[in-house]
């Protein structure tokens, strides 16, 4: 899944509070920013190969996202499924996320724990010899924090508006509705068209959020190692 977690919520503009371009521009649209909670574990009632797959999905996936390793991951054998599921049951005891305690990992290879290779493997990470690490880890406050954010579709959409509004700011006094309308229509072009795709955008991203939510991939922005 490849989501631009873009932090910027509302670009700035100019203008005053007498401005006129509120006889002219259409209100912005009531669109809700995305809102990508911190890091969850497992669904309640999954069962062991969902827990498993759940694990090696957070694994895997920040692995591409930190390493750029494409995240396609091999077919688990039935030893490595029974391992990872035996870590699932500690990380769920501790109430640790999978995903906080594979970036406390990838940190800790970074600073020269763990086995030197260039990418810690996923038997390092889920291994159970690390049970006390996830014991030291719970309560630790995470860097994995709630993120919101808006599509790019939305931010040209609001950027949009913001300069229709700055362009009708700029008129000189006693310029005509008339006029201050075409300059309006001139540069959001196809309001309502825009309106309609970003709202079908923001929907299948947030649907995309909740499967990836659901299923364990990283979503949010990496931090420094």
């Amino acid at each position: 899944m490849d989501l631009d977690l873009g932090l910027e919520l509302f670009p700035g503009h100019r203008g005053g509070a007498r401005s006129r371009a509120v006889e002219v521009l259409p209100p912005l649209p009531d669109i809700h920013p995305l809102y990508l909670p911190p890091p969850c574990h497992p669904p309640e009632g999954a069962s062991d190969a969902d827990r498993v797959s759940f694990l090696r999905r957070t694994y895997y996936s920040m692995r591409r996202v930190y390493f750029r390793i494409p995240a396609v991951p091999p077919k688990p054998t039935p030893k490595e499924s029974e391992k990872v599921l035996a870590f699932a049951d500690v990380l769920r005891d501790a109430k640790v996320p999978p995903a906080d305690f594979v970036l406390y990992s990838l940190r800790r290879h970074a600073h020269g724990c763990g086995p030197r290779c260039p990418v810690p493997p996923m038997s390092w990470v889920y291994s159970i010899a690390r049970r006390a690490e996830v014991v030291w880890l719970t309560g630790v406050e995470s860097e994995t924090r709630p993120v919101v954010w808006l599509h790019p579709f939305h931010r040209e959409l609001i950027a949009r508006w913001n300069r229709a509004r700055i362009a009708v700011d700029d008129t000189p006094p006693g310029t005509s509705v008339e006029v201050l309308q075409d300059i309006v229509a001139n540069t959001l072009g196809n309001w309502d068209e825009a309106v309609t795709r970003v709202r079908g955008a923001c929907l299948v991203s947030a649907r995309n959020v909740r499967a990836g939510l659901r299923t364990g991939e990283w979503l949010w922005p990496p931090v420094t190692l």
